[in-house]
């Protein structure tokens, strides 16, 4: 498939597994298919290895790292950017429950026919988004996205088995946490304290819960969230970086590159170098 950029560069569609690495995509969702071969890539602290029918979806701001395909490896996928998703799916509860649990388990196996279903989805996308003539051309390509994250979240459900609705009190206080920090909180807000009292529980049961329902601890949901925010300010060149520091609470512009580079593996002027 041709690799082609759009509305602008809110998709990539792409079958080569190292364009998911560039740092550019650390902002994007990807939903990816596998037809053959195997690869491994790391995301996070994991490695995860994949193979035929299996499926990806990235929808955390964690790049994907050390990716190595075996010759016979083939894949077909789509690379849409958060903004686009966040305006397509406003409403949709996909938006938190549905990024937790794809967060916790990026790969999935399907059948043949979810397959099938996939491939569908990514070209009726890639063929109205060359269709460009068309009155309705814009709202048409919502819809589809629509149609291709619920078949794909749908997969991802009957695939893993796992969903915070069935997880309980603790996944109730852990999407309530993430609602927190998705919703703006982690803009001037990053310690575990401030979030167990607004639940109005400790900070250690606040720890307790994310291990329990996802083995990652609290900290590491809101460093989660605040990679996502702070990439896609750093996306746009035109806001300068001491505004984006300042629009986070950090200190300083000193301990704001620091953080970014804990978190993202650059500092933000060499995060706004890859990307250009």
């Amino acid at each position: 498939m041709d690799k082609k950029h759009t509305h602008p560069d809110d998709f990539i569609f792409t079958d080569d597994l190292h364009d998911c690495g560039s740092p550019q995509f650390c902002f994007y969702c990807l939903h990816l298919v596998c037809l053959g071969g195997s690869a491994s890539f790391k995301l996070g602290h994991k490695v995860y290895q994949v193979g035929k029918d299996d499926v990806i979806i990235r929808s955390s701001a964690q790049p994907m790292k050390d990716i190595v395909c075996d010759a016979d490896f083939r894949m077909k996928g789509v690379i849409i950017s958060r903004h686009y998703l966040n305006v397509t799916t406003p409403n949709s509860a996909y938006r938190v429950t549905g990024m937790i649990s794809t967060i916790l388990n990026p790969v999935f196996h399907v059948s043949d026919a979810d397959v099938q279903r996939c491939l569908r989805d990514i070209d009726e996308i890639y063929q109205r988004y060359l269709c460009t003539e068309h009155l309705f051309s814009a709202e048409i390509l919502k819809r589809l996205v629509q149609v291709m994250v619920f078949d794909f979240y749908d997969m991802h459900q009957r695939s893993t088995g796992k969903d915070l609705e069935h997880s309980g009190q603790a996944g109730i206080i852990l999407r309530q946490f993430i609602n927190l920090i998705h919703n703006g909180g982690c803009r001037t807000n990053r310690t575990v304290e401030y979030y167990a009292d607004k639940l109005c529980i400790t900070p250690n049961y606040l720890n307790e819960v994310c291990h329990k329902v996802s083995d990652y601890n609290a900290l590491a949901w809101i460093n989660l969230f605040t990679s996502l925010e702070i990439a896609q300010q750093l996306e746009d060149k035109s806001i300068p970086l001491n505004q984006i520091a300042d629009e986070f609470n950090f200190s300083s512009p000193a301990y704001f590159s620091r953080y970014v580079k804990r978190l993202l593996g650059v500092t933000p002027s060499e995060f706004r170098k890859q990307i250009s």
